[in-house]
């Protein structure tokens, strides 16, 4: 098996597709313009205590102030928490909406295979590391540690590691952690205290921690250079790990013909192979997956007919959820199935799908007696769909309109081909009131000049229209 990952790089954007053997089985979208908030640990300065939620509003430099929950509060700090004291913290869960970031000021640094906790004690081992000897050693190795008074947690992929390197890295995490102490009370709000490594690089390791070879391309010369910068303590023996740079004029998932995938991944309807369909809605508290036999010609043998629609929709309907990241309670909607056997028979159906394609956050369970299917993923990094869209004003569903940053990511493409692929050097975007302040807003028009080479005129669209852009360039 072999894991190729993909980064593409573009102002709004960092994206990166993950194909095992050259099947797409995972996309993640990174911003460059607003940051992911979850790899950062930021001082804080409570705002307000509100007795009733056992929590307080936290100030962290964003716009909305954060929810902390007291519980969530290290010994360190319980009796130092009143309105105007300051706090390091962690963004736990990004909210979309009205509502503030849900934070922890029980904050952890990353490692390769170890995690740090400043502020507790103790070592815990992954769960999925079964061997009791290799557990035993682990601890006994992170116990010449406990003397700094951190906490430790293993990560599943060191079950297979050298010793040594397990040291290193706890001593790597130590080094940092005394320096966040030592600097965390006398910093002012909103200032980062710790930054993990860019979401790209992180999916990077979690990929080959399970992959025999893996392969990364990109088209960026710095993120190129990231890679073989930290990835040379990866690069051993037993891991194969080839770091391959494009020219930038190259669109990356046209070569490697995924761009209909990826086109894909805004579309609510997606077609199968023998002309059924599933249509996936996301609501507040679940995404919900119907499965339509549509166009599909159901044979004299029905149940036989049925069983293989609903095996058809299973296997894309579980893509899409890994493609789009997906997380939370996901119900799909099968086509009824009588028999208590095809029932059986497509749920160890589904745990297959999953298990074959690496992933370790989902888990599915039985069907149920009216057809549904459910499955729990956990959340890791935010969802495509939170990325691209922009919550309906009217219903607040969350595929309304294209999200700016998406928008800007489309023009960019048109400019990229405009630039290399044409003899143009001007292009004219017109676009709607909206899009306009947030190219400058953004100062996306110099960006877009300075990586490209090309004149840009931005103007307004004097009427509203159907599409909230166009870029205007004669195309050879």
């Amino acid at each position: 098996m072999k894991r190729l990952i993909l980064i593409e790089k573009t102002i709004p954007f960092t994206r990166v597709a993950v194909l095992t053997d050259y099947e797409l089985t995972a996309t993640y979208i990174d911003s460059n313009l607003n940051p992911d908030l979850q790899n950062k640990i930021i001082v804080g300065q409570v705002d307000k205590i509100v007795k009733n939620l056992n929590a307080a509003f936290v100030d962290y430099g964003e716009e909305k102030k954060g929810l902390l929950h007291l519980s969530q509060v290290p010994k360190a700090y319980q009796n130092k928490i009143h309105q105007g004291s300051r706090v390091p913290i962690q963004v736990v869960k990004q909210n979309e909406g009205e509502k503030g970031n849900k934070l922890t000021g029980k904050i952890s640094l990353k490692g390769k295979y170890l995690v740090c906790l400043p502020f507790e004690s103790g070592i815990n081992v992954s769960k999925k590391i079964k061997s009791q000897s290799v557990r035993h050693l682990l601890k006994e190795v992170l116990s010449e540690f406990e003397s700094h008074g951190y906490g430790f947690i293993v990560r599943t992929h060191a079950e297979h590691i050298d010793i040594n390197a397990i040291r290193e890295d706890a001593e790597l995490l130590i080094k940092k952690t005394d320096h966040l102490m030592q600097i965390k009370d006398n910093l002012s709000k909103g200032t980062t205290l710790y930054e993990e490594l860019p979401m790209y690089i992180q999916i990077v390791i979690e990929t080959i921690n399970y992959s025999e070879e893996a392969e990364v391309v990109c088209d960026d010369v710095d993120v190129a250079r990231h890679l073989e910068s930290v990835f040379q303590d990866y690069m051993n023996e037993e891991k194969i790990i080839k770091i391959t740079m494009l020219d930038n004029e190259q669109d990356i998932f046209k070569i490697y013909d995924i761009q209909k995938e990826i086109n894909n991944l805004q579309h609510r309807k997606i077609w199968l192979k023998n002309g059924g369909n599933i249509i996936i809605d996301y609501m507040e508290a679940l995404t919900v997956i119907d499965v339509n036999s549509a166009k599909a010609i159901l044979s004299s043998n029905h149940r036989k007919a049925v069983k293989e629609l609903n095996h058809l929709a299973i296997k894309e309907a579980i893509l899409q959820i890994l493609r789009r990241n997906l997380s939370g309670i996901i119900i799909i909607d099968l086509i009824e199935m009588p028999s208590d056997e095809d029932k059986e028979e497509a749920y160890y159906y589904a745990k297959k799908i999953i298990t074959e394609s690496g992933d370790k956050r989902t888990r599915v369970f039985p069907i149920t007696e009216v057809g549904l299917m459910q499955l729990s993923r956990s959340k890791k990094y935010t969802s495509i769909p939170a990325k691209i869209f922009t919550p309906c004003k009217i219903c607040n569903s969350s595929t309304g309109d294209l999200s700016n940053e998406y928008q800007v990511y489309l023009i960019e493409k048109k400019i990229k081909f405009a630039a290399y692929h044409t003899s143009n050097q001007e292009v004219t975007i017109k676009s709607c009131e909206e899009l306009f302040q947030y190219f400058k807003t953004y100062h996306l028009t110099q960006l877009l000049e300075n990586k490209y080479g090309i004149k840009i005129h931005l103007t307004k669209m004097e009427k509203p229209q159907q599409e909230n852009f166009l870029c205007v360039y004669y195309e050879e």
